[in-house]
């Protein structure tokens, strides 16, 4: 299970195409909140985040998930 965390829409679309042929599950979000949420929920084993998004880095982001495992 893979979750893809990207604000760009067509970054987004290229990307989540060629993913969803290789994994067996895709998980997509458009923002770091909604990331968090999706992971909180679905407990996916990989994460890709956008670098640069708006709001929430992406490193704030992954802070913010690892408290979930912690």
């Amino acid at each position: 299970t893979v979750l893809f965390v990207e604000d760009d829409k067509a970054i987004k679309s290229t990307f989540s195409k060629e993913l969803s042929n290789k994994v067996s599950e895709l998980i997509i979000s458009d923002n770091a909140d909604d990331g968090y949420s999706k992971y909180d929920e679905f407990k996916p084993d990989i994460i890709l985040i956008d670098i640069t998004m708006p709001k929430v880095s992406s490193l704030e982001l992954a802070k913010k998930i690892r408290t979930i495992d912690d």
